[in-house]
């Protein structure tokens, strides 16, 4: 809301009417990312591959159950 408003108005005003300290809305600004799609599907494999070992696969188990599961597609988010 603050970035669209940026536009029409300054900032230390935005801040003072919404009650925000201008250096916690600049660390906020500087430090957001988005969420990508892929990471949070990739989440949710994980999850369900954690959810069908009762939580007792490792990594590498959990890595090739979701590879067999989904066709051996890269599970690299990074």
């Amino acid at each position: 809301m603050i970035r669209q408003l940026q536009e029409s108005y300054a900032l230390i005003i935005l801040c003072s009417v919404l009650d925000i300290n201008r250096s916690s809305f600049k660390y906020w600004d500087k430090h957001t990312t988005a969420i990508k799609p892929e990471e949070v599907k990739l989440a949710a494999k994980v999850k369900a591959a954690h959810t069908l070992s009762e939580g007792s696969a490792g990594a590498r188990t959990r890595h090739d159950s979701i590879k067999q599961r989904y066709g051996g597609e890269s599970l690299s988010c990074c």
